[in-house]
């Protein structure tokens, strides 16, 4: 059986506010459900222990972590540079969901 993953965006100030306070499916939220498949891709890759090594972060099976628009450009280079060594299907989304909490200047939010 699978587990439920996902990563939240969310695209405006409410929408951040309501992740904060547990609303979920707030309209201005994309999320992407991570496959089980997608997931062992961005665990081969070691893209979380880059990330969670340059962020202070602890993003990991069983957890649930949140990278700060403070530390958004930082994991995007992490990323990048992680895909660029080792590209798969996954990290191309993971790439594309971050641009896209840079481009709003939000969250990203990690529910393993």
């Amino acid at each position: 059986m699978s587990r439920l993953r996902y990563l939240t965006i969310p695209l405006d100030e409410a929408a951040t506010e309501d992740y904060y306070n547990g609303v979920e499916n707030h309209v201005n939220t994309i999320e992407w459900s991570i496959s089980e498949n997608e997931f062992e891709q961005l665990q081969e890759s070691r893209v979380f222990e880059i990330i969670n090594s340059h962020c202070n972060l602890m993003i990991d099976d069983f957890e649930s972590e949140i990278i700060e628009r403070q530390s958004m450009e930082k994991a995007l280079e992490c990323i990048k540079e992680t895909y660029r060594q080792n590209p798969n299907s996954a990290l191309e989304i993971l790439l594309s969901y971050t641009e896209k909490a840079l481009k709003h200047k939000t969250i990203m939010a990690f529910d393993f």
